[in-house]
């Protein structure tokens, strides 16, 4: 296990260089869940981008939390994050932070990583974070909203992102517990 300390330089487009092989995951065959909030599984991993940027990889792996949401079971995608030491990329780290429950110091001093042996589009390696400060990563579970991206519709934007179970960013009124039994009042997300 290795102790990671966050930095970087200049934030580039390494996001949109970096190529999955499709051997990580295996594929997902269903439709392509709307636009809501949902429960995700999660897994993190560290590389250095294209542009020689620190990059977190923040991979989701939606887990059903209500009838409504079962059809979408395994679905996947993942978001990006660079790292600068200026903090500059700020707005793109503190929400995980704060989903988390982590502070800046617990992340830039007490990020743990675990070699794999995956590389990037690069060739260089791959580690699976499997702490934050005091959060270990295997089977956390966290509440993410997704859109389409407004430039690749093909590809999802992870909108906002919060410890499970709230869905507070979502602006909707899910107190309504017959939902969570499956029941579909209005048909909308989120589910």
């Amino acid at each position: 296990m290795a102790k990671v300390t966050w930095g970087g330089a200049d934030l580039e487009s390494a996001l949109d260089d970096y190529e999955d092989d499709g051997n990580q995951y295996p594929e997902y065959t269903g439709e392509r869940p709307p636009k809501g909030v949902y429960q995700w599984n999660v897994r993190m991993d560290k590389t250095v981008s294209s542009g020689g940027f620190n990059q977190l990889i923040v991979h989701l792996t939606l887990e059903p939390h209500n009838a409504k949401t079962k059809p979408y079971k395994g679905y996947y995608c993942r978001d990006y994050i660079i790292v600068k030491e200026d903090g500059s990329t700020a707005w793109r780290v503190r929400p995980l932070l704060d989903a988390l429950g982590v502070t800046a110091r617990q992340f830039r001093t007490m990020t743990i990583t675990a070699p794999t042996d995956r590389t990037n589009a690069q060739g260089g390696p791959i580690e699976q974070v499997t702490k934050i400060g005091p959060i270990k990563i295997e089977g956390l579970v966290l509440t993410a909203s997704i859109r389409p991206d407004r430039k690749k519709p093909e590809y999802e934007s992870i909108k906002y992102m919060a410890p499970a179970g709230d869905d507070s960013g979502s602006g909707s009124d899910d107190a309504n517990d017959a939902d969570d039994a499956g029941a579909d009042d209005d048909n909308e997300p989120p589910f």
